[in-house]
């Protein structure tokens, strides 16, 4: 349980799939503040609860760690979420942003991104996954293997597009690729 878990030690590998916009009580975020150890962020019921989980991610990651998290992309660009996105935008915690299609969960439509976090970037990959899944049924399913070698590929493309923080800055810290 993140909520109240307190990350002792640090991990190289970290996914993070949590419950998208969960309604958080107050304890929860007193907890949350006391083991927010990197950010210079107080949590509070403005700020959308999904940065709690992703806050506790970048709490928990090792120095030359990686972790992937799922989320809705509401997040990516609300404007009560711009304070905590400048802040670990700006600490250069962001890797890369993968925008996936709707309907990949069983339980919902909703578009998602991949959020990529790792330490001391000075640049943004932002990738368009949403033509990389493939149709299955009624369903979107994610094709991994073109979206790793996307991922990997170093050279922009017409579906990836490396960005400086003071590009993403004028854009008023949006991560919706």
């Amino acid at each position: 349980n993140v909520l109240g878990y307190k990350f002792y030690k640090s991990y190289d590998k970290i996914f993070c799939n949590y419950p998208f916009s969960l309604k958080l009580q107050e304890k929860d975020y007193d907890a949350i503040n006391k083991n927010n150890k990197k950010l210079d962020i107080e949590f509070s019921k403005r700020i959308t609860s999904d940065w709690v989980f992703i806050s506790s991610v970048i709490n928990a990651l090792a120095e030359n760690g990686k972790a992937v998290t799922i989320m809705p992309n509401g997040v990516l660009y609300k404007l009560t979420d711009k304070a905590i996105r400048q802040e670990i935008i700006e600490n250069g915690y962001v890797e890369a942003v993968i925008s996936l299609p709707g309907n990949i969960f069983n339980n919902t439509m909703i578009e998602t991104t991949l959020l990529v976090l790792s330490n001391g970037n000075k640049k943004v990959k932002f990738i368009n996954g949403s033509n990389l899944c493939e149709k299955e049924e009624n369903r979107n399913k994610l094709n991994v293997e073109k979206i790793f070698n996307e991922y990997l590929n170093v050279k922009d493309s017409d579906i990836t597009k490396t960005v400086s923080i003071k590009e993403i800055e004028k854009m008023s810290f949006c991560l919706l690729a």
